[in-house]
């Protein structure tokens, strides 16, 4: 017992000999940082938490007047007593500067897609913060582009931090964008199969989205086609091939018309349910979030005589996910 007491009396004279040292050191400075004298500066809060990268917003295509606010912040120990002024800009050069260094390929975003409460910001003296908001208009965009909108703090009253570059990524997709389980069947000469798998339908236009023809979409087999219709069962339009797919390729209402040997796919058979053009009919169904398509094309060589021609039949059915 004696023993331990002792032990105890060491180990308290050395915590309290430690904490003395502590004290010596932070009252000669050595360890001791006198953050009162550090002086004020301004930054964008959104730049920094994202290291001056982009910072994407996605929105759906339908969306009414959508806005952003950009932040600006006074760093100091204490609120100042003073107003501070900061002046936003535009930065293309700094977009420029970042696709080369990443080797991205962002597109400035136009001039007429936005507009801004104002490109003069004041903190007011007590406060950290003011913003400009941004309102877009996806009107004017192409949604098959990835834009960027490069903002900075191109002056201030006070002395601006490296977190000055908020690169605004504004994705804007239509409501059909998304991953869609695909079943279906592939019609082919010498190839036929089934179809079942996971693959994505993306934006091409506000009601208009590239479609992969099935399993070939990862070859580059594309079509574009737009959703006529915002409610129902409604039918798809404006057939326009896309990467690979051949220009004589297309929608297809009749099964099998051009009478192609597809002897091996049996006991498939175009044209015997379920591969029947009445239920693949090239619709949306907004309820089910499912597109039927019976979509062909002619495989070698040009073709001018429209669906009698294709060789190739595709009936594909995409739930969304």
């Amino acid at each position: 017992m004696k023993k331990n007491k002792i032990n105890n009396i060491i180990a308290g004279a050395g915590i309290m000999f430690a904490l003395f040292s502590l004290s010596s050191c932070l009252k000669n400075g050595q360890y001791y940082t006198n953050f009162a004298a550090v002086g004020a500066s301004v930054d964008l809060p959104l730049a920094a938490t994202n290291s001056n990268g982009p910072v994407t917003f996605a929105y759906v295509a339908t969306a009414s007047s959508p806005s952003i606010p950009v932040m600006v912040n006074v760093a100091s120990p204490a609120p100042l007593g003073t107003d501070v002024k900061a002046t936003l800009a535009v930065d293309a050069a700094f977009l420029d500067a970042y696709n080369t260094a990443n080797g991205t390929s962002y597109v400035l975003m136009p001039a007429d897609a936005y507009t801004t409460t104002g490109w003069d910001v004041t903190i007011k003296a007590g406060k950290r913060l003011d913003s400009m908001v941004v309102t877009f208009d996806f009107t004017k965009l192409d949604l098959t582009q990835s834009y960027i909108l490069p903002i900075t703090i191109a002056s201030a009253s006070e002395p601006i931090e490296q977190w000055n570059h908020l690169l605004l990524n504004i994705q804007v997709k239509n409501q059909f964008d998304a991953d869609y389980a695909c079943t279906g069947y592939v019609f082919h000469p010498s190839a036929p199969r089934a179809d079942n798998a996971v693959y994505h339908i993306s934006t091409a236009g506000p009601y208009t989205c590239t479609i992969p023809f099935g399993d070939l979409g990862s070859a580059g087999y594309l079509f574009n086609a737009t959703v006529s219709g915002t409610s129902g069962v409604v039918p798809l339009t404006n057939y326009v091939p896309e990467g690979s797919a051949p220009a004589s390729s297309g929608f297809m209402t009749a099964d099998n018309p051009g009478l192609v040997d597809y002897t091996a796919a049996l006991p498939n058979v175009a044209g015997v349910a379920p591969w029947v053009s009445s239920t693949y009919n090239n619709t949306y169904d907004y309820n089910a979030l499912t597109f039927w398509v019976h979509v062909g094309y002619h495989g070698g060589g040009a073709a001018t005589d429209g669906q009698n021609t294709y060789t190739r039949q595709f009936y594909l059915k995409f739930v969304q996910q």
